[in-house]
This record gives structure tokens, C-alpha cells and sequence, in this order.
């Protein structure tokens, strides 16, 4: 009995997220197209890329063409439907981690599974810490800002990739001047609310309206001041898409009295990790908003079980009824955490390569509620080995899912970034905010 064969089809259309120009270059790369050969690919016509192929050699080539954005199909030779290689999120399907596949049908490079390695430890960091609150103190706030990169310096240098750490390159005096521009806007705030309230509710609406603004340069100044293996991160995203992201959803979120909130949350995702690029490389982030409702509807739950079981104990026990209360806002709070940073990790992207995280509800629970009880037992001196040991579980939890080898994709963003990075260095000048 003869072995099924299949075919690989191509429509002319991209998936969403990624950008056109990138995707039709890396495809180019991948099978290896001559000039007329590209130009018959991208025609906008039907296009048979492969025919013939085995099921695995065909899944193979579907999972690396989708991966990087080209939306190709897979058809049994004889016409028969197949299972489908990308599921309808846009999550590759358990099983399918085969590596790529060139035009000549040998392997371009595994895929492998690459991950965080946090290598902090309480003890080092509490010693950064105190010494950073000393000195904050006496130089009445004016150290904090030295603070703050010391702090990133010590998380970003302890996280390594493959090997390798990442940098926090931020200038402290820039910092410095954002905190005095928000100290002086938290100063007018007050005093002109203590001088008239119409006054102070104008402030505070005027403070609402920069909100977006001061978040975009928030994300600016922090990506551009991260790197990894001498590649900055950047940002790109929009001033009009911030106040979209912001303060339109989030406003008819409260409106609609909370229907909207879980869709203001997904489209801020978007903003933030869609506009974000290492080099010139743009993420792309493609999480379905209905999971966000079922987070939002499992976090509400559990919370509002807390509350109504602690109303119970109360009658029985009311000094245990509070304890009751923050177990249940605990819970609730670690569940909301756990299973968004899962859907922000597990439908972002960048180029070929992808992000999986696999944070457990139950175990970080209870990492949230022994750091919490360990800061009330200690009056805040535990702080910092909750830091360390959130840090920390956060990188077991987490990794990336690499197309090939990073060194030659990181060598490439190098080489294109040194074109650009001396235009863009001077245009982030200071953070706003604390």
C-alpha cells in the first residue's frame, strides 16, 4: 500500500502580527529563492511550494514557513483534509517541534528549547538593597535613581540566555531627571488639591490625559536601555495607540462596569509586546482576548469564595476571618498572575523563535503567600529574598523555544542594528515616572 503523500500551498497571505517586507525576506532565506522564483511565490496567485512530501517532511515545512509568518496550507495529495499543523490561536499543536527543513530537504538546525537562568542569591542582593536605602535616605532621594540601575544591574546581569546575561544600561542622571519631573507634577497635585478641589480634579484629569504618554516613554526608555549579547531591545509603538491602550479601553472598561476590563488588558498586552524589537526584529504577540476573560472570570471567583468564606468564619472565629480574606485575595491574585504571564509568554514571538512559560497557579501561590508572610514577620527586611526567589522562579518557568541558532540570528541583528543605532541613541532622554 502506497505511503499518503502531500502537498504544501501557498495563497499569498501573511499571518497576522508580522510584517510583510520581513516575512517575504525570511522566506527567501529559508527556501533558498532565486529572483524569479520569489517573484512567482509573491505573485498573489495559488502557488504549489512542494509537492510529494511525506507527512513529516510536510509538517516540517508547515511548522517553519508558519513560524515565521507565511500563511501556507498542507493538502493530501488524493484531496483528503489533514490535521491541521497550527491551531486556531496560533499555538503550534503538542508534538510538532520538528526542526527545518531547507529546499533541498536536509535539516537547517533543531529546534531547541533554550532556558532562563536566574543566578541571583538573597544574601548579595539584601547587601545591595540596605546599602541603596541608606544612602537614599541621606541624600534625601536624590541616590534613588543610582539606586534603581544598581538594582536592574545586579536582575538583568544575575538573568542569563544561552550563556549569556543581559545588560541594564540606563544613565542614572536621566532617571534622576524623570523623578524630579514627576516629583514637581506630585507636588502641584497636592498643593492644588488642598487649594481648591475643582482645581485638584482638573489636575488630576490633566494627570490622566499624560498617562499614556508617560507609560510609551516608560516602555521606550526601558527597552532601549536593555540588551542582550550587545543587541539593544527597543519600543516603536504609537502615541495613538497608547491612548487607545491607556485610557480609551481601560475608561470603557469602568463604564461598562467591568465587561471591557479584560479586553483593556489584552490590548495593552498588545501594545507593549507587539511594539517591542531586539535590533530590528519586531516581536509579535497574537493571545485570543477570550482567554483573558476566563483569567479574569477564575481570579473574581476564587477572591469572591474568599470573601464569603471569611464573612462564614467570622461568625465562629472573627479573629481568623481577616487571615481568611487575605488567603482568598492571595490566591486569586497569584491565580490572575500565573495564568497571564503563561498567555503573554506562550502567543508572543520574535522572527522564527517563540516563548513558552508554564507558571503554575498552586506553586506560585504559594510563593506569593510565604513571600507576603515572611515580609509581615520580618517588618519588610525579607523583601530582599521575595525578590530574589520570584526572580528566580520566573526564569524555571520560562523559555525559549529557539528556530536554529541564536548566534547567527543575535550576529545579524548586531549587523543591522549598527546602522541604526547612532540615529535613535539621543531621542530617549529621560523616565518618567517612579
Amino acid at each position: 500500500m502506497s505511503q499518503s503523500t502531500y502537498s504544501l500551498t501557498y495563497e499569498g497571505g501573511f499571518r497576522e502580527g508580522f510584517d510583510a517586507a520581513a516575512v517575504r525576506q525570511r522566506v527567501v532565506s529559508v527556501l533558498g529563492l532565486s529572483s524569479e522564483q520569489e517573484d512567482k511565490v509573491f505573485s498573489g496567485r495559488d502557488v504549489v511550494l512542494r509537492h510529494g512530501l511525506t507527512e513529516d517532511d510536510a509538517l516540517r515545512y508547515c511548522a517553519r514557513l508558519n513560524s515565521i509568518g507565511m500563511a501556507v496550507k498542507l493538502r493530501l495529495d488524493a484531496e483528503r483534509p489533514v490535521r491541521p499543523m497550527i491551531s486556531s490561536d496560533g499555538r503550534r499543536e503538542p508534538g510538532f517541534g520538528a526542526p527545518a527543513v531547507t529546499h533541498d530537504g536536509t535539516d537547517e538546525g533543531e529546534s531547541r528549547v533554550v532556558a532562563f537562568d536566574f543566578r541571583g542569591e538573597g544574601a548579595e542582593f539584601f547587601r545591595i538593597w540596605i546599602v541603596n536605602i541608606l544612602l537614599s535616605i541621606v541624600t534625601l532621594g536624590i541616590y534613588s535613581a543610582w539606586a534603581k540601575v544598581r538594582t536592574m544591574r545586579y536582575f538583568y546581569g544575575s538573568t542569563r540566555l544561552d550563556g549569556s546575561a543581559f545588560e541594564y544600561l540606563a544613565d542614572p542622571v536621566r532617571i534622576l531627571k524623570g523623578r524630579v519631573i514627576a516629583f514637581v507634577l506630585l507636588l502641584l497635585y497636592t498643593f492644588s488639591d488642598q487649594f481648591s478641589p475643582i482645581l485638584g480634579f482638573v489636575t488630576f484629569v490633566l494627570f490622566m490625559l499624560a498617562l499614556p504618554w508617560i507609560v510609551r516613554q516608560g516602555l521606550i526608555f526601558r527597552n532601549h536601555n536593555s540588551a542582550w549579547r550587545g543587541v539593544r531591545f527597543g519600543f516603536d509603538g504609537s502615541l495613538g495607540d497608547a491612548y487607545k491602550a491607556w485610557l480609551l479601553w481601560p475608561l470603557l472598561g469602568v463604564l461598562s462596569l467591568g465587561i471591557l476590563m479584560p479586553f483593556a488588558f489584552a490590548q495593552q498586552a498588545r501594545y507593549t509586546i507587539g511594539n517591542a524589537r531586539f535590533g530590528t526584529s519586531r516581536f509579535a504577540f497574537d493571545g485570543p482576548t477570550r482567554r483573558v476573560y476566563i483569567v479574569f472570570g477564575a481570579a473574581g471567583g476564587v477572591m469572591i469564595a474568599g470573601v464569603a468564606l471569611s464573612t462564614i468564619v467570622g461568625f465562629a472565629l472573627p479573629p481568623l476571618s481577616w487571615l481568611v480574606l487575605l488567603a482568598g485575595y492571595l490566591m486569586g491574585f497569584a491565580l490572575f498572575g500565573a495564568w497571564m504571564t503563561n498567555w503573554r509568554f506562550n502567543h508572543a514571538r520574535l522572527d522564527g523563535h517563540l516563548f513558552e512559560a508554564d507558571y503554575d497557579a498552586l506553586s506560585y501561590a504559594k510563593l506569593v503567600l510565604t513571600n507576603t508572610l515572611l515580609m509581615v514577620v520580618t517588618l519588610g527586611l525579607f523583601y530582599p529574598w521575595a525578590r530574589v526567589r520570584t526572580a528566580r522562579y520566573a526564569a524555571e518557568h520560562t523559555r525559549v523555544v529557539a528556530d536554529g541558532d541564536l548566534d547567527a540570528f543575535v550576529a545579524a541583528r548586531q549587523q543591522d542594528q549598527s546602522a541604526t543605532g547612532a540615529e535613535i541613541g539621543d531621542l530617549f532622554d529621560v523616565e518618567i515616572g517612579i
